[in-house]
């Protein structure tokens, strides 16, 4: 097992990089801290994961890492499979 140690360290509770203004926003991409709008061919092998959970969609992103799979967090697809 391999323990790493955590590289940025803040008080507990608060996100690095975010301050109280941000967590008041309400769009959907609040939550994308330095990110920025890209073309949807600038990342080929990334994808937008949509699942019909019967009390609403769920969605989540992946990276395709061959022709058949998507490598997702566990937390998407928990207790689908």
């Amino acid at each position: 097992m391999v323990l790493l140690k955590p590289a940025v360290f803040t008080e507990c509770g608060t996100r690095p990089g975010v301050d109280e203004n941000s967590m008041t926003d309400t769009r959907a991409d609040y939550r994308i801290i330095g990110g920025k709008t890209v073309n949807q061919t600038d990342f080929p092998w990334f994808c937008n994961i949509i699942m019909n959970t019967g009390d609403g969609q769920s969605r989540c992103g992946g990276s395709l890492i061959s022709s058949f799979e998507i490598l997702s967090a566990a937390h998407c697809v928990k207790g689908q499979y």
